[in-house]
């Protein structure tokens, strides 16, 4: 654990509970048995295999049992599971944040500079003597509560 850096814990939208508490825990095994219940009934429906559903359902229903009883066995199963997929969390928030800028944010500022629009008024204006933008005081001491 000394090699990973904290912040390098937290820079993808998925974030590991080192030290999950007991409601987590039992939270996270009821969840798995809920994720079990699916893909044994996707096999089912699938191939028609009701021995291979089953058996999906007996050990989801197995290991989370051992898990409520027994807490250590759901930590180290959420631990292994998070830990698998913490790469992928990091590539795909990684793609998302850049499917946001590269296809929302750019293409918006893009438009807004070829039609001239300049909401922060950044433009150069060599006979302004001065950028100061005048704003009106709030004279009722009452909108000072209002804030928006």
């Amino acid at each position: 654990m000394a090699g990973i850096s904290a912040v390098g814990l937290k820079m993808a939208l998925v974030e590991i509970r080192w030290n999950a508490d007991r409601r987590f825990l039992r939270q996270f095994g009821m969840a798995l048995l809920a994720f079990a219940a699916l893909v044994g009934a996707v096999h089912w429906g699938r191939t028609g295999d009701a021995f291979g559903a089953l058996w999906i359902w007996g050990v989801a229903a197995a290991v989370v049992s051992a898990g409520l009883v027994y807490t250590p066995v759901l930590r180290g199963l959420y631990l292994g599971w998070m830990l698998a997929i913490y790469p992928i969390a990091f590539i795909v928030s990684l793609c998302a944040l850049a499917v946001v800028f590269y296809g929302v944010i750019t293409p918006v500022g893009l438009l807004l500079r070829a039609f001239g629009y300049d909401p922060l008024q950044r433009r150069f204006d060599p006979d302004a003597t001065t950028y100061w933008v005048p704003r009106s005081n709030a004279d009722d001491p009452r909108r000072y509560l209002r804030q928006y």
